[in-house]
């Protein structure tokens, strides 16, 4: 869906946890990821992961964003997700599509 304009942009947080950076080096602009809610996570029960093709957890959507977002997705509602960018911090920014 690299041409199309996308439904939202977010930047990814939280990506200096764990391994991630490790997994973020590897992502090129237009690779696909995809949007996991996390009901059960003891940080936010709005939670929204990204993760890569592996299912490997490259970040979340800010807090603020899931609190508005988590309930979309819980009602079924799928999205197209790709890298639109990387920042100068080795994190990413997403392109959300219909």
């Amino acid at each position: 869906p690299t041409n199309r304009i996308p439904r939202f942009t977010f930047r990814v947080v939280g990506e200096s946890y764990e391994n991630r950076q490790s997994y973020l080096s590897k992502m090129s602009v237009g690779e696909e990821v995809y949007l996991n809610r996390e009901p059960h996570n003891p940080y936010d029960s709005n939670a929204v992961a990204v993760v890569n093709q592996r299912n490997r957890v490259l970040g979340y959507l800010k807090r603020e964003v899931s609190l508005w977002f988590a309930p979309i997705l819980d009602k079924g509602r799928k999205f197209q997700c790709e890298v639109k960018q990387r920042t100068s911090r080795g994190g990413i920014i997403i392109a959300v599509f219909d």
